[in-house]
């Protein structure tokens, strides 16, 4: 180092400006962006392969980019439903079971309810059952021809969810 480098480089590293400071940031939440967040199983410690939303960029990342590479499945879920709750570890099964093929979302639509309702304008509902499945292909919410609603709603048993998971993006069972 050159002489009286070491003292511009401690003032630099003690008085950290609002570049440096923000140059921080930028970083922290880059980073923050290609995490992960993944639905705890019912036992609390572990990770389920269910990712998480948290706001329209995680949205934008986890659907709408990643429906372009695999089908999409997302549930929207309430904490307060009853048949939200019971449904957490059935759809945590079939993530499991159909996770090469499918990518699996779950949404909190208390936490995400502009994101929620901008669905909902884009469905056109206006009342819905919890949970409630949407399923995306290629950017958009996917609907065969044959079919009249891009959505489920409501409860589900395992064999149902996966049958009809299997069905509406032609999975071939093993």
């Amino acid at each position: 180092m050159f002489v009286g480098c070491e003292s511009v480089h401690a003032h630099l590293k003690k008085e950290e400006g609002w570049f440096y400071q923000y140059m921080r940031y930028v970083r922290e939440e880059r980073a923050k962006e290609h995490e992960r967040d993944f639905e705890k199983r019912q036992d609390g410690v572990s990770d389920s392969c269910v990712a998480l939303v948290h706001g329209h960029k995680a949205f934008n990342r986890l659907v709408i980019a990643q429906s372009y590479q695999q089908p999409v499945v997302i549930k929207l879920f309430s904490p307060q439903s009853l048949d939200s709750i019971k449904i957490k570890s059935i759809y945590q099964e079939v993530a499991e079971s159909l996770n090469n093929k499918v990518a699996f979302i779950a949404m909190d639509i208390i936490e995400n309810n502009d994101i929620f309702v901008q669905i909902m304008a884009a469905c056109r509902l206006t009342q819905v059952a919890l949970p409630l499945f949407l399923f995306y292909k290629d950017g958009y919410l996917y609907t065969p021809h044959h079919e009249l609603s891009p959505i489920v709603q409501g409860y589900l048993t395992k064999e149902n969810l996966e049958n009809f998971i299997k069905h509406k993006f032609e999975i071939k069972s093993n």
